[in-house]
């Protein structure tokens, strides 16, 4: 059993699942649900542990999940986030515009009124003086968001966490006959977990 995360190019963890890769004797290896352990229920003490030694290695199984859930999990989850960023971006890019057009439009009205006095009018040349800061101000900050933004949008694949093994044996009593009924209910420990 496997938690995994994807995270974005400031590191904030969008999203965390759990995962599990079924691994048979043969080799092969399957993702499953974590909610595979719902139909599993503790053996008795002392039950006999099968031997593991043609189980593929830890390596093999977290290539398995990469190459089979984790790569999907990211594109499902790129793409999502790529939606929220564009809209966000749009958002943005109208407030922030709208703020720096107002700025323009005042910095514009100060500069015209020093131009037409043609003398020095007491406090504008500090007037002018605030309205180029705050407009630089706001153009940093829409360049500071833009690059946040292009970070936010790429994903990676976060850490793998690997949270344990075990093995799933047959239960013993899956060969008595029981009526479909109550076969539901027997199926949910039809596993036992070692």
């Amino acid at each position: 059993m496997f938690a995994a995360s994807i995270k974005d190019g400031r590191a904030n963890c969008l999203h965390r699942r759990l995962f599990v890769v079924d691994a048979q004797a043969d080799g092969s290896l399957t993702i499953k649900q974590p909610t595979i352990v719902l139909d599993v229920s503790p053996a008795p003490k002392g039950t006999p542990v099968p031997d593991d030694s043609n189980l593929p290695d830890r390596a093999s199984v977290e290539r398995a999940l990469v190459e089979n859930a984790l790569k999907s999990f990211l594109d499902e989850v790129a793409a999502q986030r790529a939606k929220e960023v564009d809209t966000i971006s749009r958002h943005m890019e109208i407030s922030l515009g709208e703020l720096i057009h107002r700025q323009n439009l005042q910095l514009a009205e100060l500069v015209g009124r020093q131009q037409q006095s043609g003398v020095t009018v007491p406090g504008l040349d500090g007037n002018i003086a605030l309205s180029e800061s705050h407009l630089d101000e706001l153009n940093n900050r829409l360049e500071n968001r833009r690059a946040e933004l292009r970070n936010e949008k790429q994903c990676t694949i976060g850490d793998i966490l690997h949270l344990g093994r075990a093995w799933v044996l047959p239960h013993p009593d899956q060969t008595v006959e029981r009526p479909l009924a109550v076969h539901r209910v027997i199926r949910r420990s039809q596993s036992t977990l070692v």
